[in-house]
């Protein structure tokens, strides 16, 4: 679009619309990103922690959050502190650990007690 545009051009301009909403009926909610994908899901965790936060008795949340590396996580500091929720119960079982020649290494465990493996590759 930018390469056709000249200057006078003008430009249709619609309204505001969210199709990407949390629903009121849901009984808990999976969120699930990628990489700088989380940013519309921020959103999201913002609206349910508040919620929580003045008393309201807001459905349970889990967020799936896939990165390539723990160093350069989009929001990690924010996840991990204000917007964590303890009441989930995710742990580590076994903290990220280099592989010699192979890559890096963890297992967490989710609230629903699903370990999962979690492994970098190292760089070729």
């Amino acid at each position: 679009m930018c390469d056709g545009l000249k200057e006078g051009d003008t430009l249709w301009v619609g309204a505001v619309n969210n199709h990407f909403s949390l629903s009121d009926k849901a009984r808990s909610f999976l969120l699930v990103a990628g990489g700088i994908g989380i940013t519309p899901l921020l959103s999201m965790i913002r609206s349910l922690a508040a919620r929580r936060m003045q008393g309201e008795n807001t459905p349970p949340w889990r967020l799936y959050y896939f990165t390539r590396d723990a160093e350069h996580t989009a929001f990690a500091d924010l996840l991990r502190g204000p917007l964590s929720d303890p009441a989930l119960g995710g742990k580590v079982l076994m903290p990220a650990m280099a592989v010699p020649g192979i890559g890096r290494t963890a297992v967490v465990l989710d609230d629903q007690g699903a370990a999962l493996g979690l492994f970098e590759p190292a760089a070729s």
